[in-house]
C-alpha cells in the first residue's frame, strides 16, 4: 500500500511536469534526468485507468488560472516567449527541507518557483511513531510523563493483539481517544520547554522554500492549490482542539493544521502508529479550488 502510494505520487509528479512543459513550451532540465527517469518509470507502472485519471488532472492543472496567475504571471512570465525560455525539473530533496516536486527555472538557472504535489490525499506529511514516534527529529526526548501515561494505556490494552480487537471491547475513544490526548499533552510540553520547537515543527511540515502547493483528492476529481511563502517564524504552536484520532493546531493567528492518528499495521503497538498532517489554511493564503472536472 505504502509502495503504491509512493509510486503514484512520483507518477503524478511526472504527469504534471510533462503537462506544464508541453502546454507552456518549457524545456526539460538534463541535469535532473535521473530523477525524471525514475518518475517516468513510476508513471509506466501505474495501471492504465489510473494513468488516465492522472493525465486528466495534470492537464487541468497545467491549463488552470492558478498556474497561469500564481506561477507565471506572478513572476513576470506573462508572454509565451518568456515562458519558452524557462526549464522544468522534477524531484525533491525532502531530507534537506526542500519539498518542491517540480521546479521552474529561468534560462540562467535561477529558480522561478516550485510546486509541491499530493495525489489523491489531503495530507501533506506523515510521521511514523517508531520507538520515539518521530519527535527525535525535533531534538526532543519523550518525557517521563509520556512514558508513564503510555505505560498505563498499554497495560489497559494487555491481552489484545490488534487494534480492531481492542476497539470491539473498549470502543474507539478508549483506544484512540486516550492516545490522541497523550500526544496532545506531549506536544504542549515540547513547545513550552523549547522556544525554538514551534519553528522546527513548522519547517519539518512545510519545508524551507516558497512554493505552490497543489493537492488532488478523490483520484483527481477535486484539485485545490495554495501559495506557500516561507518564513521561519510562524508563531507559537498552539493545540486548539482534541477529537477522537484528531488534533487541531494553530501557528500564530492564521496557520491552521490537523493531525490525524492512524495505525499503519494491525498489531496493537504504539510504534506502528503514525500522525498525518493536513493544512486547513496557509497563513493568510486560502485554499483555492482549481481545475474543475
Amino acid at each position: 500500500m505504502a509502495e503504491n502510494a509512493s509510486r503514484n505520487g512520483m507518477a503524478f509528479e511526472y504527469a504534471v511536469a510533462r503537462a506544464i512543459a508541453l502546454n507552456h513550451g518549457l524545456q526539460w532540465v538534463g541535469e535532473m534526468k535521473d530523477k525524471a527517469r525514475a518518475r517516468l518509470a513510476a508513471y509506466r507502472k501505474v495501471p492504465y485507468q489510473l494513468q488516465g485519471q492522472m493525465d486528466s488532472a495534470a492537464l487541468r492543472i497545467a491549463n488552470s488560472w492558478f498556474i497561469r496567475e500564481k506561477l507565471f504571471n506572478r513572476h513576470g512570465l506573462k508572454a509565451d516567449a518568456d515562458r519558452r525560455k524557462c526549464k522544468v525539473m522534477v524531484g525533491d530533496d525532502a531530507k534537506n527541507g526542500d519539498v518542491r516536486d517540480i521546479t521552474i527555472l529561468r534560462e540562467n538557472d535561477t529558480i522561478v518557483d516550485g510546486i509541491s504535489l499530493k495525489w489523491s490525499s489531503p495530507e501533506i506529511k506523515c510521521i511514523r511513531f517508531g520507538p520515539n514516534w518521530g519527535v527525535s527529529r525535533y531534538g526532543w526526548q519523550l518525557s517521563r510523563e509520556w512514558h508513564e501515561a503510555v505505560g498505563k494505556w498499554q497495560n489497559s490494552m494487555e491481552g489484545f493483539e490488534t487494534y480492531s480487537e481492542a476497539i470491539k471491547r473498549f470502543g474507539q475513544f478508549e483506544v484512540y481517544g486516550r492516545l490522541t490526548r497523550l500526544i496532545g499533552d506531549e506536544f504542549r510540553r515540547m513547545v513550552e520547554a523549547d522556544p525554538l520547537m514551534s519553528q522546527r515543527i513548522a519547517s519539518d511540515i512545510f519545508g524551507n522554500q516558497d512554493y505552490l502547493k497543489i493537492v488532488s483528492e478523490k483520484q483527481g476529481e477535486i484539485i485545490k492549490g495554495a501559495v506557500y511563502i516561507h518564513r521561519a517564524d510562524k508563531g507559537y504552536l498552539v493545540l486548539t482542539e482534541e477529537r477522537n484520532r484528531y488534533l487541531m493546531f494553530r501557528f500564530g493567528t492564521d496557520w491552521n493544521l490537523q493531525a490525524r492518528l492512524h495505525n499503519k499495521d494491525k498489531a496493537l503497538k504504539i510504534a506502528n502508529m503514525s500522525v498525518s498532517w493536513s493544512v486547513r489554511s496557509w497563513g493568510r493564503e486560502p485554499w483555492h479550488a482549481i481545475a474543475p472536472h
